[in-house]
Order: C-alpha cells, then structure tokens, then sequence
C-alpha cells in the first residue's frame, strides 16, 4: 500500500514538473534593445613626399672592361685530348728525282713515309697519274713510330724529255687524308728519228723535191740496216753514219735522204718510210707529206663531208683552174668509193656536172657535185677520179672527199588521230597551207556571229 502511494506521488510530481518546463519554453519572448553605437574619429594619414635621386653612373675604362669580360668567362676545360689517330710524314720528301733515264728499261725507286701519330696508320690506297707509274704497298697497317715504304715502278716507253709524274697515297690521317709525291725524270731515247713527220709543203710536178731525216741511236752497235717508202712518189736511200757528241755522250746518227720522184701525182700526198735496224725487234717509221702542183690547181684539194644526215641533200663543188695559162678540158669525172676499216665500201652516192666558166682565159671548169648521203651510218672515204685533156700528169687527178653519216633521228611523234600530212614535226603546229585555211574560216565564223547580233 505504501508503495503504491509513493509510486502516485512520484508520478504526480513529475507530471507538475513537465507542465512548468512546457509553460516557461511557450512564454512570449520580450523584444531585445538595441546596441548603442558611438561615431569613430577617422584622422587622415600624411603622405609625405619621396625625393628619388638619380643613379650615380659609374664610368668604366676598356681595362677594366676587359678584365671583367676576362673573369666572367667560364674556366676552359684544361683535360688533355687523348688523339688515337695515326700521322703520315713522307720522309723522302714531296718529289722523287729519277734523273737521265733510258726509254727502254723501267726504273723502280721508293718513297718512305713514318708513322708519326699515336695510334695505327692505315693505307687505304696508293695511286699512279698514268699507266707509266705504278705504285706498290708491302702492307697496309704501320703502328706508332713504324715506317714504311711506297714501291714505284715508272715505265718511260715511248716517252721523251722532262717528264712528271705523281703517286697519290690516302690514309686514315685526319690532318692530311691524302699526300702527293712527283716522280721527276728527264728520258733519253735510244733510237730517235727527227723530224718524225717531214712536211714537203708544195711540190711543182716536174721539179721534185728533197729532204732529209736523222736517225740517232745511243745503243751499241746498233745500225740502219735498209728504208723503204710505202708510195711510189717517194723515194728514200741512206747517205751516211757518224760518231758525234749529244749531251757529252758519243752517238751514232745516220742521215736519210728522202724525195719525190717525177711520177707523183698531183694532189695531196702521205707516205711512211720504214727504217729497218740490226735489231729485229727495233723498227722506226718517218712520216712524209706535202702537196704535188701540176698544170692545174683544183680548189680545194680534198672534200668533207662532217655529220650528214642518212639520206640527206649534197651539194657542193670543186673548181679546176690553169697554172701556166695552158688551156684544157674537163672530160669526166668519175666516184672511187673506199672500204673503212672492216665496213665495206659504201656505193656511189654522188651525180656529177661539169660546167665551162669562160670568164677568164683560159677557161677554168667549176664541177657541180649533188646526190643523198649514204643511208647507212658510218664513216665516209673514196676518191674522185678527174679526167682531162691534158697531156702531163694533170691528165688523172685524184681529190679524196671523207666524212661520216650519224645515226637516224627518231621520228617526230604524231598527234591523236594520225592526221598526217597535215601536221609537220611538231604535233602541237599546223603546217602553213593548213594554217591560212584554219584563219580563214575562223573569220568566216566570226563574221556569221557578228551578223547575228548586230542591230538590223
């Protein structure tokens, strides 16, 4: 019972408790006051004034100048440079003297080089100027300190007097990749003929003419055996040998008369004299030319024909005029084709016409030459055959004519349509008749349009 008592009272009292906390949170709130603000004193803040003076510029000598440029330059870097490269010095020097040489035995001599570098040398090619100088390497790699030796062979065949020469030596050296030496000699021959070419210049028929050619010879007991012509205007005999003194060296020269006999034929003449020696192996040749004069001159003495088209228009001319005032008569003329090395003789290509210029007295003849080049491509040679009335040795007079055909030139290309003879060799261009036909009717058109619109 008491418990039950105290438990009511307990409830009721918690119940008393919660209706005053609920009235106290619902009570109206009175209105707050309110804060009171007061005015702040703002004092202005005093800006005073900056004086800026200006920078004192300081005046800099060019010592000074350079001293500073000097400091500020970054320290070089001082580590030394290892080179591992090789260096060539030829040690024989730029040129190599062979000196007074014979023309019939080589001369073998060396170029010494060292390897002054620090590292391996190598050889990468040796090279001669000519076919006369040929150079040879034992190896091709030298090493620091080593030397070696270019082996060169110079071959004075066929050659006469001062003489230079170079061999050419390639290496790894980065300072001098290539190195020069000249080969110098002075070469003597054996046997020498002079003049080599004996030059008659301009020889009447009936005079003749005489000459003579020097055979020297510095090998012992050599001698001219015999000379032979190779034409039978020419004639040659020996008149005489003799010790005599050449660059303080006693030598044997013979001496070799050589002519024109009475039965050359006018014209230009060559021949080749033969000069045989006591040694088979050693034959010499002098070379003889000139030009043989008779009653009659012909202008010019020889045709060319250079760089004819296959097929191409000749047209040229010979003119025959008397020497002595002696009158005459052309009575034919006749094409002497000649075959040219393995290519037969090409046919006759050639009409001749002979025609009398009485102008002047006596007359002179003046032969009109036409005819087509050779179709075939190659060298041109032949004679032709003058015949006169003439009772010397103008009688038959031979003017040689040589030249060459060139190949065929490609056809010009033809435009769409084949219109072909209406086009020339340039597709883009009409030939002329077709051109005046085309602007004829063109400024027909253009008249017709100006009809139409013109006001009526």
């Amino acid at each position: 019972m008491l418990r039950q008592r105290a438990f009511a009272l307990t409830a009721a009292s918690l119940a008393i408790l919660a209706g005053t906390a609920f009235a106290q949170s619902t009570a109206p709130t009175a209105p707050a006051k309110p804060a009171e603000t007061k005015p702040v004193d703002v004092k202005p803040v005093e800006v005073k004034p900056v004086e800026i003076k200006p920078a004192e510029i300081k005046q800099i000598s060019p010592a000074d100048l350079k001293k500073e440029q000097i400091e500020s330059k970054p320290t070089p870097n001082t580590d030394p440079i290892v080179d591992t490269g090789g260096r060539i010095t030829i040690d024989s020097g730029d040129a190599v003297e062979l000196g007074n040489i014979p023309d019939t035995t080589s001369v073998t001599k060396q170029i010494k080089f060292t390897n002054n570098g620090t590292g391996p040398l190598e050889i990468r090619s040796t090279t001669g100027s000519c076919g006369c100088t040929v150079p040879k390497l034992d190896k091709t790699t030298y090493q620091p300190g080593e030397s070696g030796f270019v082996t060169v062979t110079y071959n004075p065949a066929n050659r006469s007097g001062a003489q230079h020469t170079t061999v050419t030596i390639a290496t790894n050296d980065p300072t001098a990749p290539t190195k020069q030496v000249q080969i110098k000699s002075n070469v003597v021959p054996q046997l020498r003929v002079e003049p080599m070419a004996l030059n008659m210049g301009q020889v009447a028929r009936d005079q003749g003419a005489k000459g003579t050619v020097t055979v020297t010879s510095r090998v012992p007991g050599l001698t001219i055996t015999g000379v032979t012509p190779n034409n039978p205007a020419v004639e040659a005999k020996i008149l005489e040998t003799k010790t005599v003194q050449v660059d303080g060296q006693n030598v044997e020269q013979t001496t070799i008369e050589v002519g024109l006999t009475s039965s050359a034929v006018p014209g230009p003449m060559n021949a080749n004299v033969s000069i045989r020696t006591s040694d088979p192996n050693r034959t010499l040749n002098a070379i003889v030319m000139g030009e043989i004069i008779g009653d009659i001159q012909v202008m010019p003495s020889q045709l060319q024909f250079p760089g004819l088209s296959p097929s191409q228009a000749i047209n040229s001319q010979l003119r025959l005029v008397p020497r002595n005032g002696k009158a005459f008569k052309v009575l034919s003329v006749e094409d002497i084709p000649q075959a040219v090395g393995q290519q037969g003789a090409i046919p006759s290509f050639m009409k001749f016409e002979i025609k009398e210029d009485t102008t002047q007295t006596p007359s002179a003849w003046n032969i009109v030459i036409t005819g087509t080049a050779p179709a075939q491509q190659g060298p041109i040679r032949g004679e032709m055959l003058v015949t006169t009335d003439n009772e010397g040795s103008d009688k038959q007079m031979r003017v040689r004519y040589f030249g060459f055909t060139r190949a065929a030139s490609q056809p010009a290309a033809q435009p769409a349509g084949n219109p072909g003879q209406n086009w020339d060799q340039k597709p883009s261009t009409l030939v002329p008749e077709k051109k005046e036909e085309l602007k004829k009717q063109v400024e027909k058109e253009v008249k017709k349009e100006a009809e139409k619109v013109a006001p009526k």
